[in-house]
C-alpha cells in the first residue's frame, strides 16, 4: 500500500535520500521491545475500565468504553512501537498504519463480541480481528506473502495473551480469592487487580505477536539493504 511509504522501494529511496546508516532490528529486538511496550500499553488502557469503567459505562455506555481503550492502544503504541519499522520518518508513518490496523481488529472483535458474546464472540473476535491485521500490515510492507505467516502468529499469541488474561481476573473474582484476599483488598480491588492483570497477559502476548509480525513483514525491505 503505497498510501503508508513502507514498501521496500520507498523505504531504500528514504534512506538514501537521508544519507542514513539505517537501524535494522533484530527479530529478539522486535519481539522483546514490542512484548514489553504493548504490554504497558495495554495496562494503561485496561485502567480506563478498571478504575473509570464505571464512569465510562454511565456516560457513554459500553461501546464509548472501547472507543477510549481503542483510542490509548493507537495514541501509545505509535510512539511505542514506530523504533521497530526501517528506515527515517517511521513516526507517523507507523501512526497512520497502526491506526488503520488496530481499527480494522477493533471493529472486526466488536462485531463479533457483539454479535455472538461469550467464549464463541471473543474466538470469532481474536480470528477476525488478527486476520485483517495481518492483511493491513502485509500489504503496507508490500509483503503479502508474509500475511498467512503473520495472521498465525497474531492468532496465536492474541489469543493466548487475551485467554490467559481472562483466567486471572476470572480468579481473582472467584470465591476462593474473595475468601483469601476480600478482608484485605476488598471485592472491588481484587476485580480491579483481575482487570489489571488481563490488560498485562493479553498486552504481553498481543505485543510478542506484533513484534513478529512487523519482523515479517519487513523481511524485502532487509533483503535488499542486505544485496546494496
Amino acid at each position: 500500500m503505497s498510501f503508508f511509504g513502507l514498501d521496500s522501494e520507498k523505504t531504500i529511496a528514504r534512506i538514501n535520500a537521508a544519507a542514513v546508516t539505517p537501524h535494522i532490528p533484530s527479530f529478539v529486538r522486535s519481539l522483546s521491545v514490542s512484548a514489553l511496550g504493548f504490554c504497558l500499553v495495554s495496562l494503561a488502557s485496561f485502567s480506563a475500565w478498571a478504575f473509570g469503567g464505571r464512569f465510562f459505562y454511565a456516560h457513554i455506555g459500553e461501546v464509548g468504553l472501547y472507543a477510549v481503550c481503542a483510542l490509548l492502544f493507537v495514541g501509545l503504541t505509535g510512539y511505542v512501537l514506530h523504533r521497530l519499522v526501517i528506515g527515517p520518518g517511521s513516526l507517523g508513518r507507523f501512526y497512520k498504519l497502526f491506526t488503520v490496523a488496530f481499527g480494522a481488529y477493533a471493529v472486526a472483535w466488536c462485531v463479533a463480541w457483539f454479535s455472538l458474546r461469550g467464549k464463541q464472540g471473543e474466538w470469532m473476535g481474536s480470528l477476525a480481528g488478527t486476520l485483517l491485521m495481518a492483511v493491513v500490515l502485509a500489504n503496507a510492507f508490500s509483503a503479502p506473502r508474509a500475511a498467512f505467516h503473520v495472521a498465525t502468529v497474531l492468532f496465536i499469541t492474541h489469543s493466548a495473551g487475551y485467554f490467559t488474561g481472562g483466567y486471572l481476573y476470572e480468579l481473582c473474582k472467584s470465591p476462593a480469592a474473595l475468601e483469601s484476599f476480600g478482608h484485605l483488598l476488598g471485592k472491588g480491588a481484587l476485580a480491579r487487580t483481575g482487570m489489571m492483570l488481563w490488560g498485562a497477559a493479553y498486552g504481553f502476548g498481543f505485543g510478542a505477536g506484533l513484534g513478529c509480525a512487523l519482523y515479517f513483514c519487513q523481511e524485502p525491505i532487509r533483503l535488499k539493504l542486505q544485496r546494496e
